[in-house]
């Protein structure tokens, strides 16, 4: 009897240790064997880490680490990739999540199989409005990186089909190990977050690797968990300087002079 693919799973703890908490919960029912959980501290103060190590007894199959100081997302995925013991996939997944169903690994491996180098699923927020259902990537509009459905009702027709995206986001993508190694994880510029996750998958198609979207597994997600507690300006320094570095680091060059006059 074949074993299944092994399934490293990798979260990041950033003082949301109620969410993170929450979403070890939602997996306990997994129906799959063979996976392990990886659980990054990102440079959490002392409160969020003795709350979250208190909880941990009650949580199977998790590996727990810290790291400081915040290494951001980038930097925190590549120190859980580095625990990880030797699996066939690495699954991101953002700490401020919800798993609705427990055959979630298993669909997303299945949709795997065929030589796809990284799968994301259907991503809902918490009011039950479309996340997205992966991503499409124009370089001739402002919005060049656009999530496709987004607050849209999750059930129509065309969000339930497998498709091929340019992008999935890093709330939730399964990806494979040989991929990781291939292009050296997370590029650790995007700090301390966004656009790391889309910088990705754009490497991955460039080298061959088709990234598809499964409507079959299904995720909650609450989304901005550790940046709720940010100002506005914060955040839009943040946003603006990572969407220029993707820019600079991604968009051919036959783009730039249409762009410069878009814009």
């Amino acid at each position: 009897m074949n074993q299944k693919p092994k399934v490293s799973i990798i979260i990041l703890n950033y003082n949301s240790e109620d969410y993170t908490i929450q979403a070890l919960e939602s997996m306990k029912d997994t129906d799959y064997d063979n996976y392990e959980i990886i659980l990054i501290d990102n440079g959490s103060n002392e409160n969020s880490r003795a709350k979250l190590k208190k909880s941990l007894g009650k949580f199977k199959k998790v590996i727990y680490k810290e790291i400081s100081p915040n290494r951001g997302v980038g930097g925190g995925f590549k120190a859980g990739a580095q625990e990880a013991s030797n699996p066939d996939y690495i699954l991101f997944i953002n700490n401020d999540i919800k798993i609705t169903h427990n055959n979630w690994i298993n669909s997303l491996i299945e949709v795997a199989k065929n030589n796809v180098g990284i799968v994301g699923c259907k991503l809902v927020y918490s009011d039950g409005t479309l996340q997205h259902a992966g991503g499409k990537i124009n370089f001739l509009t402002p919005f060049f990186a656009m999530h496709i459905g987004i607050r849209d009702d999750p059930e129509k027709e065309v969000y339930n089909k497998v498709i091929d995206v340019d992008y999935v986001t890093g709330a939730a993508m399964l990806i494979k190990t040989e991929i990781i190694k291939q292009l050296n994880g997370f590029e650790d510029l995007f700090l301390p977050m966004y656009y790391e996750d889309t910088d990705f998958c754009i490497r991955a198609k460039k080298v061959g690797y088709p990234i598809r979207y499964t409507p079959n597994v299904k995720i909650i997600h609450f989304e901005s968990s550790t940046t709720k507690k940010a100002t506005s300006t914060y955040f839009t320094y943040v946003t603006t300087k990572n969407k220029i570095l993707f820019l600079l680091l991604n968009m051919p060059l036959k783009y730039i002079p249409i762009r410069t006059i878009y814009e």
